[in-house]
């Protein structure tokens, strides 16, 4: 598990990255890199804290939402097909996300 630092429309992102590549969370967009490492950090303090997540269902789909110590959205999650499959992504990302490591994929990638 990973997360990557990568810039779309130029908006600077973190994604969260299984060790089989699926992503498993997406950030928002950020204006400065300095501000989604802020936000990164902060995911990875608090991915134990339950207040910070919030499940969405929208018809047989189950979707994650983090949120900041604001209650601002900074990231969302795959969508699962059934509960259990959420319950089990909400366990890998709330147990394992504060120790995964930080790969700034924008040196790779074009901007």
């Amino acid at each position: 598990m990973k997360f990557e630092i990568f810039r779309h429309r130029g908006q600077f992102h973190f994604r969260l990255r299984a060790g089989n590549g699926r992503i498993l969370l997406t950030s928002v967009g950020f204006s400065s890199k300095g501000s989604c490492i802020e936000a990164l950090h902060d995911l990875q303090k608090s991915s134990r804290d339950g207040s910070r997540y919030e499940r969405r269902k929208s018809g047989e789909k189950y979707q994650l939402f983090m949120k900041n110590h604001s209650g601002d959205l900074i990231a969302s999650g795959s969508k699962y097909t059934s509960e259990a499959s959420y319950l089990q992504g909400l366990y890998t990302i709330s147990t394992f996300c504060s120790l995964a490591p930080v790969l700034d994929k924008r040196i790779t990638e074009a901007e």
